[in-house]
């Protein structure tokens, strides 16, 4: 797929020493965090995405893993323990800086997709990402009504095989 670069991207990548950073909007339930894996704040787009420890590794076009810092002084274990990660969207933009165009730093989206499962270890917490066209729901919408018209009620017991199914 190819795409047209902001200038300023096109310069920077271009130059003998680049400074890449990813800048990441995770859509948590308790709000949406802005994030970058730079050792300071980074400005675009109108918000500020707060230098966090943060590391984007194995992105493709399908996939990506995220690494959380897990120290005492990290928010990442206790929001991803409270709002969990299954299905959290996320946007992943590639950040330049070149000091010599204007404006001297952009970004442009590099991925889309959802989060997916959480490992949780004293150092980190390593999340796999899945690209949005790869992400299915099944079925694609909720079942609820007017598309299920004939769902039975709750308590009813539907027998499958030698399981016994209660409806809730």
């Amino acid at each position: 797929m190819s795409r047209t670069l902001p200038t300023t991207v096109a310069s920077a990548v271009q130059l003998t020493a680049t400074q890449p950073k990813y800048l990441l909007d995770l859509a948590f339930s308790s709000g949406t965090v802005y994030a970058a894996t730079w050792g300071a704040d980074v400005s675009y787009n109108g918000q500020t995405y707060v230098s966090s420890g943060l590391e984007v590794s194995r992105l493709n076009d399908s996939s990506a893993t995220l690494k959380f810092p897990n120290g005492t002084s990290d928010p990442w274990l206790s929001l991803v323990l409270n709002d969990g990660t299954r299905g959290v969207a996320i946007s992943i933009y590639s950040h330049q800086y070149d000091a010599t165009a204007s404006p001297q730093s952009d970004a442009v989206l590099v991925f889309t997709g959802i989060m997916d499962e959480a490992d949780i270890s004293d150092e980190d917490v390593t999340v796999k990402v899945i690209a949005a066209s790869a992400a299915k729901r099944v079925p694609p919408t909720p079942i609820d009504q007017p598309t299920f018209t004939y769902l039975p009620q709750a308590g009813t017991v539907i027998s499958w095989g030698n399981d016994k199914l209660t409806v809730y």
